[in-house]
């Protein structure tokens, strides 16, 4: 089963970009990277995920009832490896500068302060 195919086409590569970069730290991170967001943008459950990557998805997965940066503390006591991949996301969002808005600029740089390990 391919779950990067579940996605929207307009966030592949996004995923694909945040997994090369957390790759840098290993290939379970770059796994994680690439399924960073598929519990958000699709309609996969956390069982149809590998199990050793389940608890990191978790992790990312930003609850409906939370504030950023709520969600970005709760991040930041998961696992090294989830706060790799946040950061490698926020990361990738703050490069395209073509469509980034200054208040989510500033929201991101914030995050990065938070996550920073």
């Amino acid at each position: 089963m391919d779950l990067v195919s579940r996605y929207p086409s307009d966030i592949r590569e996004h995923v694909e970009r945040v997994s090369r970069y957390a790759g840098l730290h290993g290939n379970d991170y770059a796994l994680v990277g690439l399924l960073h967001d598929i519990i958000e943008d699709t309609d996969t459950t956390l069982d149809e995920l590998p199990e050793d990557i389940r608890e990191d998805i978790d992790t990312l997965t930003r609850r409906d009832n939370e504030t950023y940066f709520d969600y970005i503390n709760r991040v930041k006591k998961g696992s090294r490896r989830a706060i790799i991949v946040k950061r490698a996301d926020i990361y990738d969002h703050l490069k395209q500068t073509e469509t980034l808005k200054p208040s989510l600029k500033e929201r991101y740089e914030k995050a990065m302060e938070i996550l920073n390990v």
